[in-house]
């Protein structure tokens, strides 16, 4: 299975992006702890199944921590699995890339952290 991977940190509020996210990508699972520090820390896992390509599925994890005032760091990760079906290309890219087109449509600030662009698991 291909896959990527990114982690970045995004300079606003940790209920705002948590709830934006969630409410994007959180199909399947989400859900919001409070640290022994007192840190927020979220964790989010959805997918996309593009109809032209089913039974395609592109697995999206994303975890959101809680750091300083008005600074959250984002891990996001996804990868593609099928059974013979040809995947498009770096559709798995391409999912993660849309949790970074939502913080910048929003107006959020961020900074790429890490990022790997392609491995497989």
């Amino acid at each position: 299975m291909a896959a990527y991977y990114i982690r970045f940190i995004v300079y606003t509020s940790f209920p705002v992006l948590y709830r934006v996210l969630s409410e994007a990508f959180g199909h399947h699972y989400r859900r919001c702890l409070k640290l022994v520090n007192g840190n927020l820390f979220g964790i989010i896992l959805g997918g996309r199944y593009p109809w032209e390509y089913m039974p395609l599925d592109v697995t999206l994890s994303i975890t959101l921590e809680e750091k300083e005032d008005n600074e959250v760091v984002v891990e996001a990760f996804s990868y593609v699995g099928a059974r013979k079906v040809k995947a498009p290309p770096r559709i798995d890219k391409r999912c993660v890339r849309e949790v970074l087109k939502i913080v910048d449509k929003l107006g959020f600030t961020y900074r790429i952290l890490d990022e790997i662009d392609y491995f497989y698991t």
